[in-house]
């Protein structure tokens, strides 16, 4: 097969450092979507090859390796499952050259042309759910902790409004570098304040080490813990008596009733095995990156990033996640607040299509 027969889609995912736990179940699901529209006729009847680039390193070799790619033409599109920080270095580089399409949750607010943003924002993952927690689980007294990067100060700078609408109030807030994963001065400091509940919003292993030191203290006895990167791999890494009393807010778990959702849980278990790495928002996003692009293009009927951009407004595609619809270069879509079950998520309340600003 020769090169114009394929198309090249660059998959930005984490495959080193704290966040590397969620790298082996994405690479999977890209995988399981190319391969499930390859046996349709690919993009615009161009096979799909996937091109994978570690986002888990720092931003700048990022850049530097993207721009090489880029440079050289390798692929026509990339999707992306990694830190905003990431996010920020890969659109200097990309200059419209290729659609973008970013995949997780994020702090909101990115405007850059050529950019498609999939994933939640504050305003769906907080704006529902901290009043809610303030009326069902008497949370009047909050601690933020996260990594020292942009996505969890400018998280935590709207859930600070979010809880003061709410009649709550912060009692303490910290930053911890992402290779440090000595919490016990935090740990202190939450014991000594006891709030309600601890917004964490750490991540991959990061997120890990705090939640087991968080147990083994006995906070995980009367604090709770709420967090909007809180998944699966999460709960079987820190363990499950680790994880009582965490909170999720997500637009994905694996046990929605839906019938495009049972179908991909299917296939992936099915292409994987019963051991493959377990499902989760992170991962079901990188599948859904590729359904939006594959419908996006063929409403186009081009990989060119301008005339996609002419077509993206209002666009409707379906995934695990059921009808989805961009205005805005975002969607809007319904958001699960669910608590740690053993190693899986219990939903306990859903809030209908919530408007991602």
């Amino acid at each position: 097969m020769s090169d114009t027969d394929v198309i090249k889609v660059g998959a930005i995912v984490p495959l080193s450092g704290p966040a590397g736990l969620f790298g082996p179940s994405c690479c999977n699901c890209f995988r399981l979507a190319a391969d499930e529209m390859n046996e349709c006729g690919g993009i615009l009847g161009k096979k799909i090859e996937l091109i994978f680039i570690d986002g888990g390193q720092k931003p700048i070799d990022v850049a530097a390796n993207l721009k090489t790619l880029l440079d050289n033409e390798i692929f026509s599109a990339l999707i992306g499952m990694h830190d905003s920080d990431v996010r920020h270095a890969v659109i200097d580089v990309l200059n419209h050259r290729v659609p973008y399409i970013y995949t997780p949750p994020y702090e909101g607010g990115e405007t850059a042309d050529g950019v498609f943003l999939l994933g939640e924002t504050p305003a769906q993952q907080l704006k529902p759910v901290i009043p809610w927690l303030y009326q069902y689980k008497n949370v009047k007294k909050w601690y933020l902790i996260g990594n020292d990067y942009s996505w969890p100060h400018k998280l935590h700078s709207v859930a600070r409004q979010y809880i003061d609408e709410a009649g709550a109030e912060v009692v303490g807030e910290g930053y911890v570098a992402q290779d440090d994963g000595n919490f016990a001065e935090y740990i202190s400091e939450i014991n000594e304040l006891d709030p309600d509940c601890v917004m964490v919003s750490l991540v991959g292993s990061s997120s890990v080490e705090f939640n087991r030191a968080f147990h083994k203290n006995g906070l995980s006895d009367h604090i709770l813990r709420f967090g909007t990167l809180f998944e699966e791999n999460i709960l079987l890494a820190s363990g499950a008596e680790a994880c009582a009393g965490i909170l999720s807010s997500s637009s994905y778990y694996p046990n929605l009733n839906d019938d495009n959702n049972a179908a991909f849980i299917n296939a992936y278990y099915d292409k994987f095995g019963k051991n493959a790495p377990t499902l989760n928002a992170l991962s079901q996003s990188c599948y859904e990156g590729m359904l939006f692009l594959q419908k996006i293009t063929e409403k186009s009927n081009s990989l060119s990033t301008q005339k996609i951009m002419q077509v993206a407004e209002g666009l409707m595609y379906e995934g695990p996640r059921g009808i989805k619809e961009m205005h805005a270069c975002h969607i809007s879509k319904n958001i699960y607040l669910a608590e740690a079950d053993g190693y899986n998520f219990k939903i306990l309340e859903k809030f209908t299509n919530i408007l991602p600003y």
